[in-house]
């Protein structure tokens, strides 16, 4: 997350139901600011993650090259639609897999990401 990241929107509305981001007080790294910055949105989600084990499941440093729906069949017999996901590991071979539901996280936080707008410098 780069350093200038601030919020648009009030700590009340960054929150989700189970696991508000409360102001907290006197805790390096954590504030009260109703617009938090970087330090302070990456502690939450670094909360939120621990609370919920969200990081077991996460993939970081994975380029997903292709995602399509499919109709997974089992015993010969269509069954419900499935997310069917290629990636690419920076430490692994690339991989395919079929999911339930796919979770888009590009991580537009971690490099600003300026247009290319003609006629401008």
């Amino acid at each position: 997350m780069y350093a200038s990241v601030r919020l648009l929107s009030p700590r009340e509305c960054m929150g989700v139901s189970d696991f508000q981001f409360l102001p907290i007080h006197g805790v390096p790294g954590r504030g009260t600011r109703r617009f938090p910055g970087h330090r302070e949105v990456f502690f939450y989600l670094k909360d939120l993650c621990d609370e919920f084990g969200i990081m077991d499941v996460v993939r970081l440093n994975t380029k997903v090259v292709r995602v399509a729906m499919t109709s997974e069949v089992a015993g010969g017999h269509s069954s419900q639609m499935k997310w069917q996901v290629r990636s690419v590991r920076v430490d692994r071979d690339n991989g395919e897999e079929v999911f339930d539901a796919v979770v888009v996280a590009n991580g537009h936080y971690s490099q600003p990401k300026l247009p290319t707008i003609t006629g401008t410098t």
